[in-house]
């Protein structure tokens, strides 16, 4: 099983027992479970309910960024606080799974998207690609979440 290092020496340095077999596969398969479902789009049956679906999902991004994003008043007020590493740590276990589960909706259900909306959502889709790769590829700079996107996703869940 492929482990990252701090779990890897973890479990090689316990006792024997501590970590079953059987526990490890478990392990496996609950994560191959939770990669699985980012893939998983809905097929909504109106536009609707896939707003409001996608308004849950960036309600929780916004969450963690005005919570520990930069910022945020704990990452102002106190640059030492573990603000920062809260956030490296969200972006890549909720915002970007968010992000891709989103994509997948808007793709998955695109005869939803109309006109402006169709434009928003591309402009969505180039921010969280670019901001995915910042992630893993630091780069000078890339498109920020465009609030018009929100503002188009909100009207459409009314």
């Amino acid at each position: 099983i492929l482990l990252c290092p701090t779990c890897h020496r973890k479990i090689d340095k316990a006792p024997d027992g501590t970590y079953s077999v059987e526990m490890l596969l478990g392990w496996k398969h609950e994560h191959e479970e939770w990669v699985n479902s980012w893939s998983e789009a809905k097929v909504f049956a109106n536009a609707k309910e896939m707003a409001i679906e996608v308004m849950h999902l960036l309600d929780e991004n916004y969450m963690h960024f005005t919570e520990y994003g930069p910022m945020s008043e704990s990452a102002q007020k106190n640059p030492g606080s573990t603000a920062q590493a809260i956030w490296a740590a969200r972006k890549l276990d909720v915002l970007l799974p968010n992000n891709r589960k989103i994509m997948q909706m808007l793709e998955t259900n695109s005869g939803f998207l109309k006109g402006a909306l169709r434009q928003e959502a591309q402009k969505f889709k180039m921010h969280a690609e670019a901001f995915e790769g910042n992630q893993y590829d630091r780069v000078e700079e890339y498109p920020l979440f465009p609030a018009s996107f929100q503002l188009a996703i909100t009207e459409l869940s009314k």
